[in-house]
């Protein structure tokens, strides 16, 4: 129904309202106008916005009215079918279903240029209608009818990639502060400018440089970091030269997957026999997706290195930065083995001296570049390594936060202790997970699609501990026997998850040192970074399925994620719940 006929099917309500008055006398709570009625909610009670006497109270105004002074009665606001807005000469008057709440005073004239399409004259309208006006961009209206910057991250309405950081921004003046920017994660490599695409691979061209001058601590920024900024965009411009990136706009998308990699400090150099004693060595990286990447040329220029060899292509005293790369002896079969003599380098290759400093890495998973093998059922794992300074894993994961309102989410792990029992060993089986409907495997006729698989989940994985007591403290959820419990709880299923927050942060359940934490520093648009890690000794303990290896072990683990949601039927005297889960 257009606004229009809206405001027209409401006049003619009021035109039969008017009718049936003239033929009966006035009387307040009859659902009828009458007289100097300017409302008639059906009742007489005072408080609800329509007084005893029906008339608006203090606060109250019609629905589909406006008023130029908040305790004045007002005219009726029509919307034409070009959009536009108009006030009438209706009187402002309305039965109980269109009494509502006044909000503030609406000035369009504060919002000048920020406003397009039909703008609602300035006047003190209902606090829940105002919203009907139309969506302004980057703007929402508040309950005080006030335009405010709409946080499109939070609500999950930037065009940004799934993999893409968005952060809520000023992006121009005169907006009113509306607007939103998007970049790639940086553990993610940027195909297209301003977080429209992300790719999990890609390389790291790292150069390591010798600073300009003898370093200075004190100085904030340091007084390399400007020249070096500007000798990694003229390396950026080198590779596109080269042909070795490809793609239109590759330059935007280039600069920005190394905006958050700043130059690294490497160390200050202290051999006093050489030239540039005292001077800071630098490492940057320039960050590049594989869809961009001429494989071919890439190695071509850093093979032989005709014109990267050339370290007056890379050298920043050519451009006036005062900045050198470090140069070292490369074999001639293999520019990654660092040699001093042809005695060092392999195939019969020759020791070349003055190459540039560069390492080339093949990144995935997120930037790891560990031998593991990843699989996900919507949970997404970024990266897997293992920390040997730790004695543990170090995981990010994500998951999606966009459809899981009102539902509660769990963070788990494997329970296996040695020998792994067949039970244990089905849990590495999806299908396997308690919390579904019973089904007609080994271990399927034993799931439970109600509230009492909780106990039977938290048995058989190791989830975060605070679930675990969480479960504990809930008397309603401990539930014995099989089938339907003879003394079910009472409330339904959404009822008792009530106020259950989200479970997938702090230490594991029963572990020594392995734990979870949401990443302190990420803003997203629809998901959530979780960073795990995982102590060698809990995993090899209860977390995993180890079989030997010549000199090692070969460990098997998933991390993995269940949402319950809640549900407001009682089924056979217990509640059911709803039950998503996701691994591994």
């Amino acid at each position: 129904m257009r606004r229009g006929h809206g405001w027209a099917f409401w006049a003619a309500l009021a035109a039969l309202a008017a009718l049936a008055s003239a033929q009966r006398p006035v009387q307040c709570g009859d659902y009828v106008l009458g007289g100097n009625e300017t409302c008639d909610d059906g009742n007489v009670i005072d408080g609800d916005g329509c007084s005893s006497a029906c008339t608006l109270e203090a606060g109250y105004m019609c629905r589909g009215f406006g008023r130029a002074v908040e305790t004045e009665l007002g005219v009726g606001l029509v919307q034409a079918e070009d959009g536009g807005y108009s006030l009438s000469g209706e009187p402002e008057r309305c039965t109980g279903d269109l009494v509502c709440a006044i909000g503030g005073l609406w000035q369009p004239e504060l919002w000048g240029a920020s406003l397009s399409g039909p703008v609602p004259p300035r006047a003190y309208y209902c606090g829940d209608f105002c919203p009907t006006f139309g969506t302004y961009a980057g703007m929402e209206f508040d309950a005080a009818c006030q335009l405010v910057d709409a946080d499109e991250c939070a609500q999950g309405t930037a065009a940004c990639d799934f993999n893409a950081v968005c952060e809520n921004v000023l992006i121009g003046t005169g907006d009113g502060g509306a607007g939103y920017q998007c970049r790639c994660d940086p553990y993610y490599f940027t195909v297209q400018a301003e977080g429209n695409e992300c790719a999990p691979n890609g390389v790291e061209l790292v150069l390591r440089v010798v600073g300009a001058a003898s370093y200075d601590s004190q100085l904030t920024p340091p007084a390399d970091l400007a020249p070096l900024l500007t000798m990694r965009e003229r390396l950026i411009d080198y590779l596109i030269a080269e042909g070795v990136v490809l793609g239109a706009g590759s330059r935007a998308a280039l600069l920005e997957a190394v905006a958050e990699h700043p130059p690294e400090l490497l160390e200050v150099i202290a051999d006093a026999g050489s030239a540039f004693v005292g001077h800071a060595l630098w490492a940057y990286k320039v960050r590049l997706a594989l869809s961009l990447v001429n494989a071919g040329k890439l190695m071509t220029v850093l093979n032989v290195g005709a014109e990267l060899e050339n370290a007056t292509r890379l050298d920043g005293t050519v451009a006036g930065l005062d900045l050198r790369v470090r140069e070292r002896g490369a074999c001639s079969t293999d520019v990654f083995r660092i040699c001093a003599a042809d005695a060092d380098c392999l195939n019969g290759g020759t020791c070349r001296l003055g190459v540039p400093d560069a390492r080339l890495e093949v990144l995935t998973a997120g930037g790891s570049s560990a031998p593991v093998t990843v699989q996900s059922g919507g949970l997404q794992v970024l990266s897997v390594e293992y920390d040997p300074a730790r004695t543990a894993w170090q995981a990010r994961v994500r998951y999606a936060r966009t459809d899981l309102a009102g539902a509660m989410s769990v963070l788990y792990l494997p329970y296996v202790t040695k020998p792994a029992s067949a039970l244990a060993q089905a849990t590495f089986n999806i299908a396997e997970f308690p919390c579904q409907a019973t089904g007609t495997g080994a271990f399927e006729q034993d799931r439970r699609d109600t509230v009492c698989c909780l106990p039977v989940f938290a048995e058989r994985f190791t989830p975060t501990q605070a679930f675990r007591d969480f479960l504990n403290a809930s008397a309603d959820l401990q539930c014995g026997g099989s089938g339907v419990h003879a003394t079910a709880p009472a409330n339904t299923t959404r009822e008792l998850l009530a106020g259950a927050k989200d479970y997938v942060a702090g230490a594991f359940a029963g572990t020594v040192r392995s734990s979870a934490a949401l990443d302190p520093v990420q803003a997203t648009s629809g998901y959530q970074d979780v960073l795990l890690e995982l102590a060698e000794e809990d995993m090899r303990a209860m977390g995993g399925l180890e079989s030997a290896l010549p000199g090692g072990y070969r460990l098997r683990f998933f991390i993995g994620m269940a949402h319950f949601e809640g549900t407001n039927t009682r089924v056979h005297a217990l509640p059911a719940a709803r039950c998503r889960h996701r691994a591994h």
